[in-house]
Parts: C-alpha cells; structure tokens; sequence
C-alpha cells in the first residue's frame, strides 16, 4: 500500500516548523503555489480524497511538497 500523507497532518507538521498557527487556508495557499509550480494537476487531489473530504500527497510528492516549503514536513 501506498504511504499517504494527508494535509491536515502536513499542516500540522508546517505548523510546528515554524512556531506558528498555519491552519488548512495557509496550507493550501503554499500547496497552489507548489501545484503551480510543479505543473501537477489540482485535479487530483479532488479525485484522492476521503470521505470527509480530506485529500492526501502520495510519498513523493510529499517530498517535493516539503522541499517547496522549505522545512521537513514528513
């Protein structure tokens, strides 16, 4: 099975990075940066999603995710 990273775990760990209260909304600013710049298509995210509605990066594009924002969020 694939690793799965879900976002609001990605939060949690920018949050704890930086000593501040990012919340979802900053997370998904810096991840349609990311989107952007890596030429991924946000469209699947939408298709990856839970039943809550919580999307989730696979293992390497949680790296890349990490590298973009500048701290380990793994």
């Amino acid at each position: 099975m694939k690793e799965r990273y879900y976002l609001t775990y990605l939060a949690g760990n920018l949050e704890r990075a930086i000593h501040c209260p990012v919340g979802m909304e900053g997370l998904k600013i810096l991840l349609h940066g990311w989107l952007r710049k890596t030429k991924t298509n946000p469209q699947t995210l939408y298709t990856r999603q839970r039943r809550d509605g919580e999307a989730w990066l696979s293992h390497y594009e949680a790296i890349s995710f990490s590298e973009y924002a500048g701290y380990d969020l793994l």
